[in-house]
């Protein structure tokens, strides 16, 4: 990354610092701004940034930003207010999410005909959690109630834990009955084949 490429994104990060709070009013949030900008600064007509980062890289930024995201959610959640709603967290997350699970499961095997069940299940699991990132700017807007916020903050940083031995144990299916290199490639790419 060149000098003139830090300054154009420290610029950015700056102008968001002073600008995010009256832009926040209109809705515009921090991650649409900066995928806009991202995408007019590397594709637009001028495309001032020469800096192509490595696809290592971008997913190693997007596991340290999911981190900073669901820690700072979790950190939000308070122990005693937990308590009050402990039988309506049991419901979406032991009874909605598996539901959520299964229903994106038969979607996606009568969307995509001759899909193996593994992949349909992986499909579903990996899509059916809450995401936390999405949901940051109800997190802080003072129209909606704090018990509904405070529920959805805490079943979107639960849900991709409840989620993971669905997507582990798909992936291990998957990797089974197609061979290891072919399930990284087809989760990696995206695609897939009938086994």
């Amino acid at each position: 990354m060149s000098a003139s490429d830090l300054a154009i994104v420290a610029a950015l990060v700056f102008a968001w610092g002073m600008l995010s709070a009256r832009l926040e009013r209109f809705d515009v949030t921090a991650p649409i701004t900066f995928v806009l900008a991202g995408a007019l600064l590397t594709h637009g007509p001028l495309a001032p940034l020469g800096f192509m980062p490595s696809h290592q890289l971008v997913k190693s930024l997007a596991e340290v930003t999911l981190v900073l995201v669901l820690f700072s959610d979790a950190s939000r959640v308070g122990l005693r207010d937990l308590h009050a709603d402990v039988g309506l967290y049991l419901r979406l997350l032991g009874v909605g999410l598996p539901l959520t699970i299964a229903l994106g499961t038969l979607l996606a095997l009568a969307l995509f005909t001759g899909m193996n069940i593994w992949l349909a299940l992986l499909i579903g699991a990996a899509l059916a959690p809450t995401d936390a990132a999405l949901g940051a700017g109800l997190m802080v807007n003072q129209a909606v109630p704090a018990r509904i916020r405070r529920i959805i903050n805490v079943e979107s940083g639960l849900n991709d834990g409840i989620a993971t031995p669905f997507v582990l144990a798909a992936a291990a299916e998957r990797a089974a009955s197609a061979g290891p290199g072919k399930a990284v490639v087809e989760l990696a790419v995206g695609h897939y084949s009938s086994v």
